[in-house]
């Protein structure tokens, strides 16, 4: 429930996984929506700390179910400071139970890919540092399955 969160308030839930020495990597998670809802993936994470709004600086991937205004989509974007930039978005098929969220991150170069269908590759600046990863969702039911933070170089083990 918004507002009842003992560490911040009015922080949605969040889970942080992962280490801070996983640079270039790609997540993946599967996603199943109840309601208006969002529900998805973040990367490069400045903070894994939950008493700290940057928890969610970084790049994110989420698919939202309705935000009042649209149905059924997915946006990327990079989270700074409580705004975000949009990267790249696109559509998806409402009538499908679960969704496959991937996000590449590669140096500047980010890609999204979801359903099965890739985006735009887009190059961006805004964390090109190693971070933690996160599932993000709202308050409502949000069912995550198959999560994967995979490291670009072989050479880098990830604990999650």
């Amino acid at each position: 429930q918004p507002g009842v969160n003992a560490w911040l308030p009015d922080m949605e839930p969040v889970t942080i996984t992962g280490n801070a020495q996983v640079g270039d990597h790609t997540l993946s998670v599967k996603v199943s929506l109840q309601g208006h809802q969002y529900g998805g993936v973040c990367g490069r994470l400045v903070t894994p700390g939950l008493k700290d709004r940057r928890a969610r600086d970084g790049y994110c991937l989420y698919l939202w179910s309705s935000d009042g205004q649209r149905e059924w989509y997915w946006q990327m974007f990079a989270a700074l400071n409580q705004t975000w930039k949009v990267l790249d978005e696109g559509d998806v098929d409402g009538s499908l139970a679960w969704h496959e969220l991937e996000m590449e991150m590669s140096g500047e170069q980010l890609q999204a890919t979801v359903d099965g269908k890739k985006g735009k590759r887009v190059t961006d600046t805004s964390h090109t540092i190693p971070g933690y990863a996160s599932l993000n969702s709202w308050w409502g039911h949000a069912l995550f399955d198959d999560f994967s933070m995979v490291p670009t170089d072989p050479e880098v083990l990830v604990t999650v």
